[in-house]
């Protein structure tokens, strides 16, 4: 579960996140970032995991504007990688637009609460009437796209089966699309791409632990 590395610090294990053997910087009664030989990781000291807060990372604003170049970079392969795994599904940009719009407009609202325990999870059926609406108008407003542009390939995606109306007349994406298992498979590897993202920002130095503002 932990040892020690050079210095006295545990070597310290949460989940999937291994905390590389390294020196402390800083306060040992603290939180403290690392630096290891091609990882930099954030660690609070060792604790219970029941006493352990979850991490909050923030913006090292000196660091971001000195890594803005490679800010953008990563953020333009995070997004070519992402785009790239939808277009393995057969969708193209514009799809791949409204699909997004109408996830985030019907399910924007279980970010912050309304789902239970087993609701977390794509597994467990969630009925549409919880879902907030969806029209047309509210997707070519989150998208951009012309409306009639945006009523003809909703239609379309309805003819495919890819969005469906509920009874009270609104859309959705089919709960038989949402626990397709290929769908959790291309959830976990955006997962991993996001992943590989917050990591290259850890390392750059441009993102921290610290309390986020406001």
């Amino acid at each position: 579960m932990h040892g020690r590395s050079r210095g006295g610090a545990h070597n310290v294990r949460c989940g999937r996140v291994a905390i590389a053997p390294t020196e402390w910087l800083g306060d040992r009664n603290s939180a403290h970032r690392q630096r290891a030989t091609g990882t930099v990781v954030l660690a609070q000291r060792f604790e219970s995991p029941a006493k352990r807060r979850p991490l909050q990372l923030v913006v090292d604003e000196s660091e971001a504007e000195a890594n803005s170049r490679i800010t953008g970079i990563r953020l333009a392969l995070l997004t070519t990688r992402c785009m790239e795994l939808w277009r393995r599904e057969k969708h193209d940009p514009e799809t791949v637009l409204i699909l997004l719009s109408v996830v985030a407009i019907t399910s924007e609202k279980f970010t912050r609460s309304g789902l239970t325990d087993a609701q977390r999870a794509l597994a467990t059926y969630l009925p549409l009437e919880e879902l907030q609406g969806c029209n047309v108008a509210s997707i070519a407003a989150a998208t951009g796209l012309n409306r009639e542009t945006t009523r003809r390939r909703v239609e379309a995606l309805v003819r495919d089966g890819a969005l469906i109306r509920t009874p009270a007349g609104e859309l959705a994406v089919p709960p038989s699309r949402v626990q397709d298992p290929a769908m959790l498979d291309l959830l976990r590897k955006q997962l991993d791409a996001v992943t590989r993202f917050v990591n290259g920002l850890i390392r750059d130095g441009s993102l921290t632990e610290g309390e986020p503002r406001g």
